[in-house]
């Protein structure tokens, strides 16, 4: 599940991801491949992780809020990228 919310100890808006109560765990391992590879990857063109844990038995991560469409939503709108623009 992919949700924006207000973190209001920072004043600004976030991603947060967090897994179905009936996730597997290829999911949970997908997740936390996930935040440890953004967490080892500072770079201007990747989201940054600001956070992750489990509240309730479901692990999340907090990401940085970023404008625009997914690259899903992006590719199921404009189709597949050129090799130049994907580069």
């Amino acid at each position: 599940m992919r949700l924006l919310a207000e973190n209001a100890g920072i004043g600004r808006m976030v991603e947060l991801r967090m897994l179905s109560p009936r996730s597997d765990d290829a999911a949970l391992q997908a997740l936390e491949r996930e935040s440890r590879t953004l967490g080892a990857a500072p770079h201007p063109n990747v989201q940054s992780i600001l956070d992750s844990g489990s509240e309730e038995g479901r692990p999340y991560i907090v990401l940085e809020a970023l404008d625009g469409p997914t690259l899903t939503e992006f590719l199921a709108q404009h189709g597949p990228l050129e090799v130049e623009r994907a580069a």
